[in-house]
């Protein structure tokens, strides 16, 4: 049953932060250095990790654009300013509400391995971190394009102009200075790559208030400008790509580029105490945050309350057994048959929460059975004034992706190869033209048929588990948007989740009583580490007011426009 309150009719997050400094509420951390940036609008609003991408994306609101083609734009722009964690040689996953139509939709922009690459290449060493090796065919240039075509009101070459003047000179903030000095440690990898991309830097990188461009990189976004995804899957661009590939032992061929890689896809959804969670579908693991949701439904986490002990340790143990379910079961579906309806039943939930002991952790966790019966990351939302609303996750993967780029184009290459599995038994086991598992994942939560909260987070496989946290911040903790994103957060690491052994990690600033009951229930608690960096939008449907809530953990900037 739906409780009295909803978040419809929820005190606007301004005024709730107020009441917060004023020390009338809870989350006391809100005031105490970790505060979200906030913006308000009504005509638009725009959440991103750099205030360079906002501002591209506010730039082209102004000029008239919806949010798809002002998300294009802040994706362009991320290209440019963030170039660890998203290129044009990486992959897009997209969740957009069209207000138009009133339907929730998504845009799988993950490509496949190339078609010559065999699982024995790979066994037993695994497949090379860097390299043109470990990259698969790029879907962002393809997932973007797609989006303007069913969505957007402007051409790729308006949408993409603001990112070509980064990319022919952009001022040095102490974060871009940060990331370009690490990719100078590639030197002695990939020299003529480094060399290329400090060329305008004299071959070092750039201080703090420096000018730096990237003239390869702006020719490419001006070809694309002019000649749209063609000109990316076949001419010249695809050609430096397969020349690099061939050069550098990789796997490409033309065949790889034949065909283009986004997907536009109907999204997966559950229900949670009346409202509508919707998810990115494989072979995104979006479906882990609606299984845990399921299962945690059935303890009351109202009275628990979702930061308490019992609320964290439920939350921990749900996100297990949903873990445990996606190493078993989830894979690419168009080579694997992924029980997809019974892992998302709530059937299935009751039975996998029989599981959960409220008073010790789970040990071994075993999968259920649901065919009974039959790295580094960026995240941006953007919102229009017309009630469209657009969640983009972006990746290279690891910090560079491949690290290398392909002669001519000052595009970074993703390393998404190696998130296959090297075992032949496992549903998410490497194969020529098979998309791996992605941990990208973003969501959008309805309320009585609208929506009210669209976001995402990069951090792999904290991902769905930070995503749980907010959804039940908000929902059982009654907290504002911002304190939901202000609140410490945690993350559980297992053996198969790029750990060799059970961690709970939980940041700085959660209380003392918190962190010894979960140790008495068997909760590996490490307390410290990164949590994410969320990109929120909260809508409020009675008023049409955009609440734009970029988190501070790191360099996390919202704007909104009236």
């Amino acid at each position: 049953m739906k409780r009295e309150w909803n978040l419809r009719n929820a005190t606007p997050d301004l005024l709730a932060l107020l009441w917060l400094c004023a020390g009338l509420s809870v989350a006391p951390q809100v005031c105490e250095g970790r505060d979200p940036h906030l913006a308000f609008g009504t005509r638009g609003a725009v959440v991103a990790n750099d205030p360079l991408a906002v501002n591209a994306g506010m730039r082209v609101l102004q000029e008239g654009g919806n949010a798809f083609d002002a998300a294009v734009a802040v994706g362009a722009a991320i290209n440019v300013v963030e170039p660890d964690n998203s290129h044009l040689g990486g992959h897009a996953l997209i969740m957009l509400y069209h207000a138009a139509s009133g339907k929730v939709m998504a845009i799988n922009g993950t490509g496949p391995a190339p078609r010559k690459a065999k699982l024995e290449d790979f066994v037993p060493e695994g497949v090379p971190q860097r390299g043109m090796v470990a990259a698969l065919v790029p879907g962002e240039i393809d997932a973007y394009a797609l989006m303007l075509e069913e969505y957007g009101t402007m051409s790729l070459r308006q949408v993409l102009q603001p990112a070509i003047e980064l990319a022919e000179r952009m001022p040095v903030a102490p974060w871009f200075a940060r990331r370009v000095k690490s990719y100078a440690g590639f030197e002695s990898v990939f020299p003529r790559s480094v060399a290329s991309f400090l060329a305008s830097a004299g071959g070092q990188p750039p201080g703090i208030g420096a000018s730096f461009s990237q003239p390869d990189l702006a020719r490419t976004l001006r070809h694309l400008a002019a000649g749209g995804r063609d000109s990316f899957y076949g001419g010249e661009i695809a050609a430096a790509i397969l020349a690099q590939s061939q050069r550098g032992a990789g796997y490409f061929t033309e065949e790889d580029f034949e065909e283009y890689p986004a997907r536009l896809m109907e999204p997966i959804a559950t229900t949670y105490r009346g409202y509508t969670v919707y998810e990115q579908p494989l072979v995104s693991q979006g479906f882990l945050l609606l299984e845990a949701l399921n299962i945690a439904e059935g303890f009351d986490l109202p009275q628990m309350g979702p930061r308490s002990v019992d609320g964290i340790h439920v939350l921990v143990e749900s996100m297990k057994l949903a873990f445990a379910d996606r190493y078993a079961f989830a894979g690419d579906p168009d080579f694997v048959d992924v029980p997809m309806e019974r892992l998302l039943s709530k059937g299935y939930a009751q039975k996998r929460r029989a599981d959960i002991s409220t008073r010790s952790t789970l040990g071994e966790i075993p999968a259920g059975q649901p065919k009974k019966r039959g790295g580094d990351t960026t995240t941006y939302v953007v919102a229009d004034g017309e009630g469209n609303l657009v969640s983009v996750v972006q990746s290279l993967w690891n910090g560079f992706g491949a690290a290398v780029i392909p002669e001519g184009t000052g595009i970074f290459m993703n390393n998404r190869m190696t998130d296959f599995s090297l075992d032949p038994h496992s549903p998410n086991v490497l194969a020529g033209g098979k998309r791996p598992l992605f941990t990208l994942n973003s969501f959008i939560l309805v309320e009585d048929g609208e929506p009210i909260l669209v976001g995402g987070t990069p951090g792999d496989y904290g991902q769905v588990q930070w995503n749980l946290q907010v959804i039940t911040n908000m929902i059982d903790g009654n907290m504002t948007a911002a304190a939901a994103v202000a609140e410490p957060r945690w993350r559980y690491h297992g053996p198969k989740l790029r750990s060799k052994e059970a961690r709970l990690v939980i940041e700085e600033g959660t209380s003392t009583e918190v962190v010894r009951g979960l140790a008495a229930r068997g909760q590996p608690v490490q307390v410290g580490g990164w949590a994410g960096n969320f990109s929120l939008i909260r809508i409020y449907p009675d008023s049409g007011v955009l609440e734009a809530i970029g988190d501070s953990r790191t360099e996390g900037r919202s704007v909104g426009a009236w």
